[in-house]
């Protein structure tokens, strides 16, 4: 494992791995120059909004900048440093405040999620002895028929030790959702809510089941070992939270999972021995009021990956919902490869009339896994593990290293 030590404003741009540079937000790579300056100006634009204040005292100076390496992507990326409690945090932002006073809102709602497992830790076993993710790409890799070769499904099986991107996303987001909600008027109701996925994960092997090639057991195993992921999940998330709001403004916990009774249903029937209709499954889920009906309408899924990403959409639809008739105003925390989920929100958003349109304020890692110079840093696809030997041969506790970043003045969590 190698580290950089990152200069607050480095006076010349610096390359910290291959497809991240860090640099000055006066004086960034000529080529970012433009993309640099709007994202200084939606970062100040947003956080003046929700702060009712100028962010200069927190605004860092320095600005890391994505390249995406992939053949055929020319896309730039820039992460302005915002200081909130001591630690600096690089924030990609997205989305225009509303025109709506703040004043004027019945609450702001901080929806922060974590994702469950890592690429790695969760697999099936085929009739052909091979191990298959059933996580990674989504869950896609579990139905590539190329890979398998659509070999029937003989075990199901997971690490049950936390993973290094479970615990890293929990201190990250954590901490930062903390330190953005404390700053925001103590009129101002706010709400932090936990967004961690529950039915999505079983969906991940449902199409298998379907297709014959997964058993209702084996089905019914990955079910209980989600579940279970889920709470152990939110509960780490939720004691980051609470430790970095301590003595602040009060700021609601709250954790609202959506499609809880679908869930339920397709465990029932597992136990039972019978795989439920991926059809029995959209017609329930339409059943859960209002929301899931329109959604449905808007976007059918075809598939239970479908479903399983429409778990997300509806819960930040959700979560923007209007209280006592004035309207709520969400922004959602999460790690920077979900912001497609946020631009889905965004136009579902408009096209409902359900509400205002969420804001984006997405952190980025201080840990990266370069896998190959044309793949971008992923730690979920390529999780290190709980430990690295650094260059001097040390080994290093990650799980500890993460905590001393991220929450240097909070007891151990």
């Amino acid at each position: 494992m190698e580290s950089t030590r990152m200069h607050a404003t480095p006076p010349q741009p610096q390359i910290l791995t291959p497809g991240l540079d860090h640099a000055a937000v006066i004086n960034p790579p000529p080529s970012c120059a433009q993309a640099v300056a709007s994202a200084e100006h939606r970062t100040n634009g947003i956080l003046t909004y929700l702060w009712d204040q100028r962010p200069d005292d927190v605004l860092a100076g320095d600005v890391v900048i994505e390249h995406d390496l992939r053949s055929g992507h020319s896309n730039t990326t820039p992460y302005l440093g915002v200081c909130l409690d001591g630690i600096t945090h690089h924030v990609w932002a997205r989305g225009t405040p509303p025109p709506v006073d703040l004043h004027d809102l019945g609450r702001v709602v901080v929806l922060g999620g974590i994702c469950l497992w890592s690429a790695s830790t969760a697999w099936a076993i085929t009739a052909g002895h091979r191990r298959v993710p059933i996580t990674g790409y989504r869950g896609r890799a579990l139905h590539h028929r190329k890979r398998n070769r659509r070999k029937r499904i003989i075990a199901v099986d997971a690490n049950p030790a936390p993973t290094f991107p479970e615990v890293e996303g929990s201190l990250r987001l954590g901490t930062f959702c903390a330190g953005l909600a404390a700053r925001i008027p103590r009129h101002v109701p706010v709400v932090a809510r936990l967004d961690s996925p529950y039915l999505s994960y079983p969906l991940y092997a449902l199409q298998a089941a379907l297709d014959g090639l997964m058993p209702a057991r084996l089905l019914a195993k990955w079910t209980d070992l989600d579940f279970a992921r889920h709470h152990g999940v939110v509960r780490r998330h939720a004691r980051v939270v609470r430790a970095a709001m301590a003595g602040r403004r009060p700021v609601r916990l709250d954790v609202r999972p959506e499609l809880t009774r679908v869930a339920l249903h397709l465990r029932a029937d597992l136990a039972r021995g019978r795989v439920t209709p991926f059809e029995e499954l959209v017609d329930l889920a339409s059943q859960e009021g209002q929301l899931w009906k329109e959604l449905i309408a808007l976007e059918p899924p075809s598939t239970p990956l479908d479903l399983g990403y429409l778990t997300y959409i509806a819960a930040a639809l959700r979560a923007g919902e209007p209280v006592d008739g004035r309207p709520t105003l969400v922004v959602i925390a999460d790690d920077p490869a979900e912001w497609r989920i946020l631009e889905r929100t965004r136009k579902l958003a408009r096209q409902m009339g359900t509400g205002l349109p969420p804001l984006g304020l997405h952190p980025l890692s201080r840990f990266w896994v370069n896998a190959g110079e044309k793949s971008r840093p992923d730690l979920y696809a390529h999780d290190p593990g709980r430990y690295a030997i650094d260059e001097d041969g040390r080994y290093i506790d990650l799980f500890d290293l993460g905590t001393s970043l991220y929450t240097p003045s909070l007891p151990a969590l």
